[in-house]
């Protein structure tokens, strides 16, 4: 019709990018794993999150194998100012998993944040976009959420800051290696707690409020260690591992607010997810400690639901 023809086009919608930052230790690394696909616990998070919205998302991880969360803090600085290199990748709503059964390359991240493996690299256990390049790695974090762009064919480009919402969360997998520190001495619940309060507030000052709500929420998941069976089938310390994860879990908990303490999937969850109660053996590697890759997998579903059921809403 005329009248329409001379109408002005409506502005396009504000293009949307969704991000998550995984930091820890040997958690976020991937150990455990018997197969060569470096970080599971991030990828199927991200994988979760965007079968459940229907976008890409992307995540980065950096991990310390051995780290606590004093050691972490000491190098998010260089992490996040863009001095290490991150593992960083895509995250397809249609992604297809593809089974990896070689075993004979095991992935971690150095403490300087790069990617630690043998010659032949980092395989995938997911058909994802292409990683980020070198270059986009090397930049502040700032400087990659507003440059960062992922469509649904899984190309990456960069477009105007204001025409971009961004959707950031981070992850914390930290409280492992000081739960070890524990048993010797060296460390008490509440200095665990100052300890993760003051790392909060670093990644805060790094992170800012780049995310279109405000402040970008920092996930507190609980880690499952009274499912271990490298302690909980350990007499006596079997007696002792549900009562002092829950005070490492009341830590993190007392830090919510701004953060998002997540507790520990149910047996009733897992059952749903994987069909295994969390004390199968079929969900832990050798060392009864690191979850195996159904593990994981099983791990970050949940937490992939957990994050969702906090930021659904905002980040559709």
């Amino acid at each position: 019709p005329a009248a329409s023809a001379g109408r002005a086009p409506a502005p396009p919608s504000p293009r949307r990018r969704y991000n998550l930052i995984f930091l820890g230790d040997s958690l976020v690394t991937g150990v455990g794993c018997s197969s060569a696909d470096g970080p599971a616990f991030p990828r199927a998070v991200a994988s979760r999150l965007a079968q459940l919205l229907g976008v890409d998302v992307r995540w980065q991880c950096h991990g310390v194998n051995g780290g606590d969360t004093r050691m972490i803090e000491e190098h998010v600085d260089k992490i996040l100012g863009g001095g290490g290199t991150p593992r960083a990748e895509d995250a397809s709503a249609s992604a297809e998993a593809v089974m990896v059964t070689r075993a004979s390359l095991r992935a971690g991240l150095r403490p300087d944040g790069g990617v630690a493996g043998d010659a032949e690299g980092l395989r995938l256990v997911a058909r994802v976009p292409a990683l980020a390049s070198p270059q986009e790695a090397t930049r502040s974090l700032a400087e990659r959420i507003r440059a960062a762009s992922v469509d649904g064919a899984g190309t990456s480009g960069g477009g105007p800051a204001d025409d971009t919402e961004e959707f950031t969360a981070v992850v914390l997998l930290v409280g492992l290696n000081e739960w070890k520190q524990m048993w010797r001495g060296m460390k008490t619940p509440w200095a665990f707690r100052d300890d993760l309060a003051a790392l909060i507030e670093r990644i805060r000052e790094r992170v800012g409020n780049a995310g279109a709500s405000g402040n970008v929420k920092v996930f507190l998941p609980a880690l499952p260690v009274h499912w271990a069976p490298g302690l909980t089938e350990s007499f006596p310390l079997s007696l002792f591992v549900p009562f002092i994860a829950g005070l490492w879990d009341e830590q993190k908990r007392a830090l919510d607010g701004d953060n998002v303490f997540v507790g520990c999937p149910s047996t009733e969850s897992m059952l749903r997810l994987v069909g295994a109660r969390p004390n199968d053996p079929a969900l832990w590697a050798e060392d009864g400690v690191h979850p195996s890759m159904l593990g994981y997998r099983a791990w970050g579903t949940f937490i992939g639901d957990a994050i969702f059921s906090h930021l659904g809403t905002t980040w559709r």
